[in-house]
């Protein structure tokens, strides 16, 4: 009896290709690729938008193929009932929308194998149970998130004060005091550049906005691509204050 090789993929619903992650994954098994992407879009067209876990099964020997559709997240499923892009960032202080009865029940029946439910009921109650929670998450990764930005800020205002003060004492020294004696020795001060001090300063201060946004976006929505959106806006605002204040 020939082996059969599964392969678990992650696809955009109605939309997948026979590049990344379908392609290198399923090439080399000598399958007809491009039949599998179009088996996978017939079965995932209800889910166009959305990410769908997706198991292929190869025969070693013949090369034919069994594809079988999971469902999506719950709360992407939530979404797209709610015709919305995205959750609420607050959702301590910002709805973006209710869900109806109808709608948690078809929620609850597209996800019924995959929960513990055994009624309809129960499971549109455990639907709403998930929600809650997905809102809850929210509310403390918020918390979290206004954390990590008020500390970048907290480290650009010491940057600044350091810049005002130390920095600033020490350029005045070194404009009145070229030579320095240390016993019998002369040791020349080289100067230092107030425009490059102040690049290296800003550096710091861009890599610290790069972290901190990537952080605290991701933390939020769960996605790189609003830590890098968070990044921007940190690494803008430094720099729109450090052209103000220096």
């Amino acid at each position: 009896m020939c082996a059969k090789k599964i392969v678990d993929l992650l696809v955009s619903g109605g939309k997948a290709t026979a590049g990344p992650p379908l392609g290198p994954a399923l090439g080399p098994l000598g399958v007809n690729v491009m039949a599998i992407v179009n088996k996978i879009n017939e079965l995932t067209n209800d889910y166009v938008g959305m990410k769908v876990p997706v198991k292929v099964s190869v025969d070693s020997e013949t090369k034919e193929f069994e594809v079988s559709v999971g469902t999506p997240t719950m709360s992407a499923l939530i979404v797209k009932e709610l015709k919305i892009e995205k959750g609420s960032g607050t959702p301590n202080t910002e709805k973006v929308g209710d869900l109806t009865m109808e709608q948690v029940i078809h929620i609850s029946e597209l996800k019924s194998s995959e929960l513990l439910a055994k009624t309809a009921k129960a499971a549109a109650k455990e639907v709403d149970q998930i929600n809650q929670l997905e809102d809850q998450r929210k509310k403390n990764m918020s918390i979290y998130t206004i954390v990590i930005i008020l500390c970048f800020f907290v480290f650009l205002a010491i940057i600044l004060i350091l810049n005002k003060t130390i920095l600033s004492s020490f350029m005045d020294i070194q404009d009145t005091a070229q030579l320095s004696q240390i016993g019998n020795a002369i040791t020349s001060i080289g100067r230092v550049d107030p425009l490059q001090l102040q690049y290296v300063l800003f550096s710091f201060v861009f890599v610290q906005s790069i972290g901190a946004g990537v952080l605290a976006g991701f933390m939020m929505d769960g996605k790189l691509s609003s830590g890098f959106r968070y990044s921007c806006v940190l690494g803008l605002a430094s720099f729109f204050i450090f052209k103000l204040l220096f």
